[in-house]
């Protein structure tokens, strides 16, 4: 695994949270979520994710509008080419992104890998949502199991 960094490496230093949502969650579980990315969005601690599930994105978005710092970890090879709405953050230097060069094609054990390099990083850990048919479900056994720090927004 070739990890490359792209923006403001500074933000390792700091004590982050994670969150990670399943691909697939309850309607139930949207609005604790945001509520959630809204109260953090305009924090100091860095909120860590792949950012990739639809919810994740939906936070993104909302982490964006804030203030908050944000460490977007990615399975793939580096951007080519920066997307326009993540560059602004760049820019302003609120915005880490780890590119664990696992490939082009995400399949779940590089989704899984990805996942606990995300959990890995974080004092805290937020899920969306968690059952235990869930591909994040060993994520939160460790961690609970570990001393970790765990919220859960919505039981399933």
């Amino acid at each position: 695994m070739t990890v490359e960094y792209l923006g403001n490496k500074a933000l390792l230093e700091r004590e982050m949270t994670a969150f990670l949502a399943p691909s697939h969650v309850s309607p139930l579980a949207v609005l604790p979520t945001l509520d959630w990315a809204s109260a953090m969005s305009h924090g100091t601690r860095p909120v860590v994710s792949g950012f990739t599930s639809r919810l994740e994105k939906e936070v993104l978005a909302v982490l964006a509008r804030g203030t908050a710092p944000i460490v977007m970890v990615t399975a793939r090879h580096r951007y080519k080419r920066v997307p326009a709405h993540l560059q602004p953050l760049l820019d302003n230097e609120r915005l880490l992104i780890i590119s664990l060069g696992l490939g082009t094609r995400l399949s779940r054990q590089k989704t899984a890998k990805r996942n606990a390099y995300v959990a890995n990083l974080a004092a805290a850990i937020v899920f969306a949502s968690i059952n235990e048919t869930s591909s994040l479900f060993p994520i939160y056994y460790y961690a609970t199991h570990n001393d970790n720090k765990v919220t859960i927004l919505t039981q399933e």
